[in-house]
């Protein structure tokens, strides 16, 4: 497949990608995908995600960047609901507080990500 391609076009693929989009746009003082309460959203949304093979789809990549790139925002509000130690550092998603304190192993993340959370330690040095 060509780089920038969609992976699948099929009808609930779409709504699923949409519904975890939706998690960084909602409401838009305090995103569902780093509110306490509603955090369960978005990890179950990235969750069916990843089992369906859906992260190298570029519609996908682009929210991952967005939802790391609203931590500079959010990332000190994120408290998590639910035990993630018991997840592993690959669902970096499980892992957002790590990530916004800087404490996540940047050679975890996907590439694609990597310059975003370079991006976010830099900023936390200014």
């Amino acid at each position: 497949m060509a780089q920038g391609k969609h992976i699948s076009d099929n009808r609930d693929i779409i709504e699923l990608i949409e519904d975890y989009a939706y998690t960084l746009e909602y409401p838009p003082n305090l995103p569902s995908a780093y509110d306490y309460n509603n955090m369960w959203l978005m990890l179950d949304a990235r969750d069916e995600i990843h089992r369906r093979g859906l992260d190298k789809d570029e519609r996908v990549k682009e929210i991952d960047k967005r939802m790391l790139e609203g931590l500079k925002e959010f990332g000190t509000l994120i408290v998590y609901r639910y035990d993630n130690s018991n997840k592993p550092l690959a669902y970096w998603w499980w892992h957002l507080d790590k990530i916004a304190r800087r404490e996540y192993p940047e050679e975890l993340l996907p590439e694609y990500l990597r310059e975003v959370y370079k991006d976010l330690c830099d900023d936390n040095r200014r």
